[in-house]
C-alpha cells in the first residue's frame, strides 16, 4: 500500500477541503508518494538547522478522518522559508533531510520534492494563496 501525497495551493481552508471533491481541478499541485506530515516537519527543522520539535514544526490540521484522508496547511513561516529557498540551499537541505531516520535515502531522491515545494511556495506567495498537503492511504 502506498501513501498518496499531494501538495497544492488554495485560497483558504474551505477551498482546500474540497481538493479531491472539486469539479474544478487544482492546477498548482505536485504529487508524490510516501510522504507524511512527520517527514515534512523534519524537512522544516532541517531548513532551520535545528532539532525537530513537535510543538515548533507542526503542520496545521485542516481536515482529518481516522483512516484518512488528511489535509494540513503549511504554517506561514514554513511557506515563507520555502519561498525564499535558493538552489544552493535546496542541495544543503536535501543532504540533511535525506539523512534523517524518516527519509533514509540519497539526497538526489529528495531534491525534486524540495524543488517542487519551493516552486509551490513561490506561487503561493505571489498569488496570496496557502500551501496545503493532502495525504491518503
Amino acid at each position: 500500500m502506498s501513501l498518496l501525497s499531494d501538495f497544492y495551493l488554495a485560497e483558504n481552508d474551505d477551498e482546500a477541503r474540497r481538493y479531491k471533491d472539486s469539479q474544478k481541478p487544482f492546477g498548482d499541485r505536485e504529487q508524490f508518494t510516501s510522504l507524511t506530515d512527520l517527514k515534512i516537519s523534519t524537512l522544516w527543522a532541517g531548513m532551520q538547522g535545528v532539532e525537530w520539535d513537535i510543538e515548533t514544526h507542526q503542520l496545521l490540521t485542516v481536515f482529518e478522518k481516522p483512516a484518512g484522508p488528511w489535509i494540513w496547511r503549511f504554517p506561514a513561516p514554513l511557506a515563507k522559508e520555502l519561498a525564499e529557498t535558493t538552489p544552493e540551499k535546496v542541495l544543503q537541505v536535501a543532504a540533511q533531510w535525506s539523512a534523517t531516520d524518516e527519509m533514509a535515502c540519497s539526497p538526489g531522491d529528495v531534491v525534486p520534492i524540495i524543488e517542487a515545494l519551493v516552486g509551490l511556495a513561490k506561487k503561493a506567495s505571489a498569488t496570496k494563496r496557502n500551501l496545503y498537503f493532502w495525504l491518503s492511504l
